[in-house]
């Protein structure tokens, strides 16, 4: 990756009131959203009138329209990957239009691409998909004011979408544009979108960055539950569907999908508050003691890895967003 695909951004985490500067791919980082890659391709209702599919994770849930004739009945992890790396353009050029446009090498160079016509087809699917996306996010503990952590019925991600030329075009609804001017950054290792889309390791790199955005500079930055991570396991099955073979269909899929996050994460199991495991943990390995576990982590060259939290002015919230080449 060169110079002029990274992005310094001068940002606020306004929700815990902090400077920060953002030295890698900036995304959001905010409840509704990090669900969408969560959802599980395979669980779905499907309504027989209107033909829409409806899926749901937690608080969220995803109606995709005319869910019946689409080529493959289920969804695709790839328009994850392209939705992140346009909100990512977004945030790079200032937020300042609704229509995002990303160059395809561009987006090929992150992905690790090289199959132009492939990566094309691609694309058309995954904005096909991403049109289709209605969703619904309701979560009854809602304390902040913010826009992007309020509850919202029925909303969809774009008004138009296409590839014009060498460009990839992605128009925001209304309420989308709102809600990522509003919503939370964070960083991203852009190397995250070179992680096979068939694996949950990309879901489960979000979720880690995620925990560590939101509690850095705390005693549990760097500590988050078995149980936490394996909710955003979207290609890992249940323990019921897993039952009797929960090694090798649950714990043996997550341990290979957290193995592929070496290049920025260091990891290994430990009980609360970091403490290493027990020989009886160690010499009775099960799912049941698994579950209970804790992964403590290190993001590796994290902006924010030994960064200490500051209270700012409320004049500071809204600094302004600065490219490397501006």
């Amino acid at each position: 990756m060169s110079k002029k695909d990274i992005f310094f951004v001068s940002v606020v985490d306004v929700k815990q009131d902090e400077q920060i500067l953002n030295p890698h791919l900036s995304t959001i980082n905010t409840n509704a959203f990090n669900q969408l890659s969560r959802l599980k391709p395979s669980v779905y209702d499907l309504n027989p009138i209107t033909g829409a599919a409806i899926f749901r994770h937690k608080n969220t849930v995803v109606r995709i329209l005319d869910f019946k004739n689409l080529p493959t009945k289920t969804i695709s992890h790839t328009a994850i990957y392209l939705l992140q790396a346009l909100i990512m353009e977004f945030n790079s050029t200032g937020r300042a239009s609704k229509i995002i446009t990303l160059h395809i090498k561009k987006y090929m160079g992150l992905r690790g691409l090289t199959d132009k016509k492939a990566v094309i087809e691609q694309i058309n699917k995954d904005l096909d998909l991403l049109h289709r996306y209605i969703i619904t996010y309701q979560n009854k503990k809602v304390k902040s004011k913010k826009k992007c952590d309020q509850n919202f019925f029925d909303i969809s991600l774009c008004q138009g979408k296409g590839i014009e030329g060498q460009y990839i075009l992605f128009h925001l609804s209304d309420f989308f544009y709102e809600y990522l001017t509003d919503a939370y950054i964070m960083s991203v290792h852009p190397d995250a979108f070179k992680l096979d889309p068939k694996t949950s390791s990309f879901p489960l790199l979000f979720c880690i960055y995620s925990h560590f955005n939101m509690n850095y500079g705390k005693k549990n930055a760097h500590i988050i539950s078995v149980r936490t991570l394996l909710e955003a396991c979207s290609k890992i099955p249940t323990k019921e569907k897993a039952y009797p073979q929960l090694s090798q269909r649950i714990i043996e899929p997550f341990e290979r999908d957290m193995e592929a996050l070496n290049f920025c994460i260091k990891w290994e199991y430990c009980n609360s508050l970091g403490a290493i495991l027990t020989d009886d943990q160690c010499s009775n390995w099960n799912y049941d003691i698994w579950i209970e576990l804790n992964i403590k982590f290190e993001i590796i060259d994290h902006p924010l890895k030994d960064a200490v939290r500051q209270k700012q002015t409320k004049k500071a919230k809204k600094a302004p967003f600065k490219s490397l080449t501006s």
